[in-house]
């Protein structure tokens, strides 16, 4: 069995047997910019040359930044351009001649947690996945949530939260090259956005959203 990661700048191939026991993993780097075709083509590659010639591979699950539906399509994706419309399975399938289920890769790093790591024994849990963007995992009884949509938890760079601003901020704070300039008091300068109820400190919650009610 196979699990892949696609991201923005690379993918990662991991190959396991029955009982989830690794055998081989690797990584290879992607070219941020390039069209979905491109980015199939580089995961059928990345794929290949893990799994090595000859090596039958009975199953291929794949974690997919964006909203990923039930039909295993990219309804939307803020990390990847060109990416949304996508049906990963389906183009997948063809290309690597398996079976395959893609998944939002939120769902499938909660569900691993679950499974085999932090989280083992626990029911409910919140996985938050902080990067480039900013991404939540849901787990309900042990099965990941999505919600209506497919769409829960699925941040990405929303501008209210100032994410692609924070690695600056973050450098600034530090001290390193690349961060915004400095206020006297030692704070980053320019606008910092507002959370619920109008401060960043405020414990206020938010409405209720329509992608993590029930359904």
């Amino acid at each position: 069995m196979s699990g892949i990661d696609i991201g923005a700048h690379a993918v990662s191939v991991r190959v396991t047997d029955l009982r989830g026991d690794t055998i081989t993993t690797s990584r290879h780097p992607v070219p941020p910019g390039i069209g979905a075709r491109d980015r199939l083509g580089a995961v059928a590659s990345a794929f290949g040359r893990t799994t090595g010639s000859g090596s039958e591979v009975w199953a291929v699950g794949v974690g997919a930044p964006g909203i990923v539906d039930d039909a295993c399509r990219v309804r939307r994706s803020v990390a990847i351009d060109h990416w949304a419309g996508v049906t990963v399975a389906d183009e997948l399938g063809r290309r690597l001649e398996a079976p395959v289920l893609a998944v939002r890769d939120t769902h499938l790093a909660v569900l691993a947690e679950h499974r085999g790591g932090a989280a083992r024994g626990y029911g409910s849990v919140l996985y938050v996945h902080v990067g480039r963007r900013l991404g939540v995992g849901i787990l309900v009884d042990g099965r990941p949530f999505t919600g209506n949509g497919s769409a829960a938890g699925e941040i990405g760079r929303h501008p209210g939260f100032g994410w692609t601003e924070a690695p600056a901020r973050l450098f600034s704070e530090a001290g390193a090259p690349g961060g915004v300039p400095r206020q006297p008091g030692g704070s980053p300068s320019g606008p910092r956005p507002a959370m619920s109820g109008g401060s960043p400190r405020s414990t206020r919650s938010p409405a209720p959203s329509p992608w993590v009610s029930a359904r």
